[in-house]
């Protein structure tokens, strides 16, 4: 699905194809088809590690950047 914010996110970063009509912005249909397809990923296959499992660890702090 498709938001408002994020269609109007995606003309801005001119990262969908789209025309003016006046002062609206209008897009294809194929346009949008096209973008959900490039931006699609499959499922991973075969046995994967547990949600969250491979969760990073905070990297350590330095001395200087510890408050005083």
């Amino acid at each position: 699905m498709l938001t408002e914010r994020l269609i109007r996110r995606l003309v801005a970063e001119r990262r969908i194809a789209y025309s003016y009509a006046g002062r609206r912005v209008v897009l294809a249909e194929t346009d949008i088809e096209a973008y959900l397809d490039a931006n699609r990923h499959e499922p991973l296959q075969g046995p994967c590690a547990p949600f969250g499992a491979r969760r990073l660890s905070p990297a350590p702090r330095s001395a200087r950047s510890r408050p005083a």
